[in-house]
C-alpha cells in the first residue's frame, strides 16, 4: 500500500520503510517555514516536535514530527516533549528496522 505522508514523501507500507527514521532540524525548519536558529532554540526548550539531541546534533524523529504537527493542526498541545523519550523511540525504531532486514 502506498500513501503520501505529511512530509510529502511517498511511503510504502511494508516490513522495512525506505524513509529514514529521522530528518535534520534544518529540513524540518524548512517544512515549517521557520529559521534554523529558531528551530534549534525551540528544540533546546523541548518545544520542537520530535526533536532530540544525538552526539551534539539535533535530529527530528520523522513519525513523531508528523504526528505532532497533525495534533497542532487540530489545536491540541504537543504530546511528546521529552527529548530522551524521543531518542529512545528513535533507537527502538532503528533496532526494529535492523532486525527486520536481518542484521
Amino acid at each position: 500500500m502506498t500513501t503520501t505522508g505529511l512530509l510529502g514523501a511517498r511511503q510504502t507500507r511494508c516490513c522495512v520503510s525506505e524513509l529514514s527514521i529521522t530528518i535534520s532540524v534544518p529540513e524540518a525548519c524548512g517544512l515549517l517555514g521557520i529559521s534554523q536558529s529558531l528551530g534549534r532554540q525551540l528544540a533546546g526548550k523541548g518545544e520542537f516536535p520530535g526533536a532530540f539531541k544525538l552526539g551534539g546534533r539535533w535530529l527530528v524523529h520523522r513519525a513523531i514530527f508528523e504526528a505532532e504537527l497533525e495534533r497542532l493542526a487540530r489545536g491540541e498541545r504537543l504530546a511528546e516533549r521529552d527529548p530522551d523519550r524521543i531518542l529512545a523511540r528513535a533507537m527502538g525504531d532503528a533496532r526494529t528496522r535492523l532486525m527486520a532486514i536481518g542484521r
